[in-house]
């Protein structure tokens, strides 16, 4: 996943952009529980995959304006790591892979809520490309 913050209109670069290689497991574990439920906030921040085609890949973009930053920052700091141990117990899309690399998808979590809430006290919105 790659985050890009615009630099327009007086923007800075933050110094620091999560690095979410286990995204996939967060986008799994912030998922709603059941398909007719709707998603929380935090699951926007993990949503969408690549679309493979002959050229290669097409990549998922998304943006988030800064009132979407700040709901998406606060339930991620609602969210806790207990929260993310409850969801891999209940979920059934979440297999035996994850864990293995569960302490690693808790601090990439962890990054991502830090992340958010410095955009969302800035004020800011972002663009998150994955693929």
């Amino acid at each position: 996943m790659v985050i890009h913050i615009p630099e327009s209109r007086g923007y800075v670069q933050p110094a620091v952009r999560p690095c979410l290689d286990k995204w996939r497991h967060l986008q799994c574990l912030t998922a709603p529980a059941e398909p007719d439920v709707i998603a929380r906030p935090a699951y926007r921040m993990f949503q969408g995959a690549v679309v493979m085609n002959d050229m290669g890949w097409q990549p998922w973009v998304r943006t988030f304006t800064p009132p979407e930053v700040v709901a998406v920052a606060s339930d991620l700091e609602n969210f806790t790591d207990e929260d993310l141990e409850l969801r891999r117990r209940e979920s059934h899309s979440v297999g035996s892979d994850l864990d293995g690399e569960f302490n690693f998808v808790v601090s990439y979590l962890r990054q991502a809520r830090t992340f958010m809430a410095n955009l969302a006290a800035d004020g800011r919105g972002m663009v998150y490309m994955i693929g």
